[in-house]
């Protein structure tokens, strides 16, 4: 991960789980009422990461930009499906079905992958080439809390893996997706 540094909210209620720390490879910073932008001018850092006890990692880059994980698109797609039987684009165009074997070679927040992992019933792997979005992505779906059993069953089938997919399509046997 390019120069991130992680910390916890101004309250410092919320510490990151070391595992999240150790995996970032970033190093953890007490916040001691200091602002965002002040940190990552004083440790020269790409961006920082706040751990948030609601949210997991909050990514803020460029001042105010913040990137969290959220269930997006897949939310409505899946509710449109369950409620009111709306085919999910995607899913028909791919004749997704239970038990197919599905690769999102570009994650982002996941939404074609939570949107394949309910559709297949089975894990999804997902890829991202930007370290830190896949972490972000990976720990954010982790702490994600809803009530909607479908929608937790089916982020927690999906599998975000930071790598290029040129670099991993050609570790994959031939038809393995």
């Amino acid at each position: 991960m390019n120069n991130y540094i992680i910390t916890s909210p101004q309250s410092g209620r919320a510490l990151p789980p070391q595992a999240f720390v150790e995996e970032s490879g970033g190093e953890y910073v007490q916040r001691k009422g200091r602002s965002l932008e002040r940190l990552q001018k004083e440790y020269d850092a790409a961006g920082v990461i706040v751990w948030r006890h609601d949210k997991g990692p909050v990514l803020y880059r460029h001042g105010a930009q913040e990137l969290f994980f959220h269930p997006s698109m897949a939310k409505n797609r899946l509710a449109a499906w369950r409620k009111h039987a709306i085919i999910d684009a995607m899913a028909a165009v791919a004749g997704l079905k239970k038990g197919d074997c599905w690769l999102d070679c570009t994650a982002g927040l996941g939404s074609d992958a939570i949107t394949a992992a309910y559709f297949a019933e089975r894990e999804v792997i997902a890829l991202e080439s930007e370290p830190v979005i896949a972490l972000v992505v990976k720990w954010g779906m982790r702490c994600y809390q809803t009530q909607m059993t479908w929608l937790k069953e089916s982020i927690s089938r999906v599998n975000i893996i930071n790598i290029e997919h040129q670099v991993f399509l050609e570790l994959q046997p031939d038809e393995s997706f």
